[in-house]
Parts: structure tokens; sequence; C-alpha cells
């Protein structure tokens, strides 16, 4: 029969757990976390260096008269006609900056 034995300091057994049981199985593990973060951190400074500079912005209606342009009361949009004057008018609009019409091409 074992000798009764005040009950542990619940403290005292979350250090041991962890000094017995978790240690030996976080060290093999801390190598590759080491090298995954620093092939990281290498990764996010090539990135960065490779698009350093001022991006190039394409040429809008007001930069570049070739442009297709629908004007009216004083406003200038880039625009164009797709289907025959005789056709009721359609007008679709698309995403804002950067965004491109090529994918509404098909409507």
């Amino acid at each position: 029969m074992r000798p009764a034995m005040p009950p542990p300091n619940r403290h005292w057994q979350i250090v041991l757990r962890h000094d017995v049981g978790t240690t030996p199985m976080l060290r093999p593990m801390i190598a590759p976390i080491a090298a995954l973060h620093g092939l990281s951190a290498l990764a996010f400074a090539i990135l960065l260096w490779i698009t350093r500079g001022s991006p190039e912005v394409p040429a809008t209606v007001t930069g570049d008269p070739s442009l297709p342009r629908l004007e009216g009361e004083g406003v200038v949009l880039h625009g164009r006609v797709a289907v025959p004057k005789s056709a009721p008018l359609f007008v679709v609009l698309h995403g804002g900056p950067g965004g491109d019409h090529r994918s509404l091409l098909a409507l």
C-alpha cells in the first residue's frame, strides 16, 4: 500500500511535464523551424529587391490621345463602342484603377 501524500502542487506538475515530455520533442524541430523562418525572410528580401522602383502605370485618356475615348458634358472617359450604332445602348462598367475590360469582351 502506498503512503498517503499531500495533493501535488499543480504548477509543479506542469513544470515536470514540460521538463520531461515536451522539451525533448521540440529540440529536433527547432532547426527546421529556424531554417524555414530564414528562408521566408530571404524570399521576402529577394521579392522586395526585385520589385523596387516605381511601378509603370499605363497611359490614360488624358495622357494618350490615341486611346479610345467617350466625351460628353465636359467628361472624358476611356471607353469604346463595340456594337453598331443601330443597336440599343448598353453600358458596362468594370473595376476601378488597375481593372481590365478584356474579361468583359465576350458580353
